[in-house]
């Protein structure tokens, strides 16, 4: 019998989720969690990273990289028949990046998180030339989300239904856009 995988879901460690406008308490309730899991006959939940504010209100990524990885990491290690973890990277400071990358094995993470953009800068920036790199070597995924802060177009249409489902989309267009026109697909063949 096949496992029912849910490849995209959401957990907001406590420390990191008080720190967004947004996901707050129900995103951190691991309990919950579970038993909707077991209500809809999903087995195993990959938690990922919903792109958030957390960074403005934290002192940036590294703060919020170290607190959501370790919070992610207790989680899965709580629960390791049910929850895979995705961990996320400082990129405000790219040389930092690697790394962080290099903790995810004892973290217990097994796939890189990141957004579609950070402040305009999309994933075919040359700064994450070693992340692709890393993932490829080591055979790590790498889920990219919608960027949910500042998306393109955003600044524009300003509208809350349509930012999540025109501009969310616009985002990661590009940025997978921007990929295929510096060859990053090409040099990182390998990167899942």
């Amino acid at each position: 019998m096949a496992c029912v995988f849910d490849a995209q879901s959401h957990y907001m460690p406590p420390d990191v989720a008080q720190n967004t406008t947004f996901f707050k308490v129900h995103w951190s309730d691991a309990d919950a969690q579970l038993r909707c899991m077991d209500t809809f006959g999903i087995e195993r939940a990959l938690l990922l990273y919903p792109t958030s504010d957390a960074h403005l209100k934290m002192g940036g990524w590294q703060h919020v990289c170290r607190a959501y990885n370790r919070g992610i990491s207790e989680i899965v290690k709580k629960h390791p028949s049910r929850f895979v973890g995705g961990g996320i990277l400082p990129v405000d400071v790219p040389a930092a990046m690697l790394e962080e990358l290099k903790k995810f094995k004892e973290l217990g993470l097994k796939v890189v998180s990141l957004a579609s953009s950070y402040d305009g800068r999309y994933l075919d920036d040359e700064s994450f030339g070693p992340v692709f790199e890393f993932a490829q070597a080591n055979r790590i995924p790498i889920h990219v989300h919608p960027q949910i802060i500042n998306p393109i177009g955003e600044e524009r249409v300003k509208d809350p239904l349509l930012s999540p489902v025109l501009e969310y989309v616009f985002d990661v267009s590009m940025c997978l856009g921007k990929m295929m026109m510096s060859q990053t697909f090409l040099k990182f063949p390998g990167a899942k």
